[in-house]
């Protein structure tokens, strides 16, 4: 188990350790484009991890082309006073603040990511919001 410190958030997708590594969130897309003021996932990933410790889980492929870790992160949180591993991936798919990226290779958790979106996508959530006509 490895265990690290959350020291910068440069995209809601993409987090800086505490030694300087970086860490792409696996199955999530680039929401850059879809933030607004109200809809920021960058605001929220930071809420829920900055300066705060991250379990990393690793699939198949642990490193991209840009020498970034692929990682599953969890934060550790209490449940009725017990200690529980949380996926922070999960948990910006099924809030609406990231898309699903679909990864061949790194597939643990594809068809429950697939799932959460859909779910998010249906309570029309964040960026599955419908754009307000003008």
């Amino acid at each position: 188990m490895i265990i690290k410190k959350v020291v910068r958030i440069p995209q809601a997708n993409l987090i800086e350790l505490d030694r300087g590594e970086k860490v792409k969130l696996l199955g999530l897309g680039d929401s850059s484009f879809f933030e607004t003021e109200e809809n920021s996932s960058l605001n929220f990933i930071y809420q829920l991890i900055f300066n705060r410790y991250v379990k990393l889980v690793f699939d198949k492929k642990m490193i991209d082309d840009q020498g970034n870790l692929l990682c599953y992160i969890f934060l550790n949180t209490a449940i009725e006073g017990k200690p529980v591993w949380c996926m922070i991936n999960k948990r910006m798919i099924v809030n609406g603040y990231c898309n699903v990226i679909y990864d061949p290779i790194n597939n643990k958790h594809n068809e429950e990511f697939l799932f959460l979106e859909a779910i998010a996508k249906d309570k029309a959530k964040r960026i599955w919001k419908p754009k307000e006509e003008e």
